[in-house]
C-alpha cells in the first residue's frame, strides 16, 4: 500500500470526504485526489496537516508502525547500498537479480527502489541484522558518543580474536 492508498483508506475509514480533508489542510479536493491517486506526493508541511486532520502520525501515513520501523528502513537502505551500490549506478542485469532476490522492488512509477520493508533475502549477508542494530544505536548517540564508539570499534578491530578470518585463540 502506498502513501496515497493509506491516505484514502484512513480518510474513508473515518468517514471524511475529500472536500472536508481539503478544507482542514487548506488545500483543494483536486490536490487530495492527486495525492490519493499517487499522481503527486504531498510536501512535508501538507503531509503534517493531513496527518493532523486524520488524527494519525506522519509515520503511520508513510507506512511505518513506529520510529524504530523507520530507523530500520533507513539502516536497511544504508546497508544494501553499502554492500551492493546505488541503484542509479547499476547495470540492468544487476537490478534484475536484485528484484528476483527481493532486495529491490519496482515503484508505482516503474523505477526500481530498495525494498525497505521486506525481509532481507538469502543473498544478503548474515551480518545485516547486527549492522542494522549497530547503526540504530550509533545514530542515537550524540557527537561525543559517536566519536567514542568509533574509537572502541577501532580498538576491537586490532584484536586478532575479533578479526574476520582469524580463529579465536584457545585457552587464554
Amino acid at each position: 500500500m502506498n502513501l496515497g492508498d493509506r491516505i484514502r483508506k484512513i480518510r474513508t475509514d473515518k468517514g471524511i470526504t475529500m472536500a472536508q480533508l481539503a478544507k482542514a489542510t487548506n488545500t483543494t479536493a483536486a490536490a487530495i485526489s492527486r495525492y490519493e491517486l499517487g499522481q503527486r506526493e504531498p510536501k512535508m508541511a501538507i503531509l503534517e496537516k493531513i496527518s493532523a486532520a486524520l488524527n494519525v502520525s506522519v509515520l503511520e501515513l508513510l507506512g511505518f508502525k513506529s520510529q524504530e520501523d523507520l530507523q530500520n528502513a533507513v539502516a536497511r537502505q544504508m546497508i544494501l547500498e553499502s554492500k551492493k551500490g546505488h541503484l542509479g549506478e547499476m547495470q540492468p542485469a544487476e537490478i534484475t537479480a536484485l528484484i528476483k532476490s527481493g532486495d529491490v522492488v519496482l515503484g508505482k512509477d516503474g523505477k526500481p527502489q530498495w525494498n525497505l520493508k521486506g525481509p532481507v533475502s538469502s543473498s544478503a549477508l548474515d551480518e545485516d541484522k547486527r549492522q542494522q542494530d549497530l547503526l540504530i544505536h550509533f545514530s542515537s548517540l550524540n557527537d561525543k558518543g559517536q566519536k567514542k564508539a568509533v574509537e572502541q570499534v577501532e580498538d576491537l578491530a586490532k584484536i586478532p580474536d575479533y578479526q574476520k578470518g582469524k580463529k579465536p585463540s584457545e585457552g587464554k
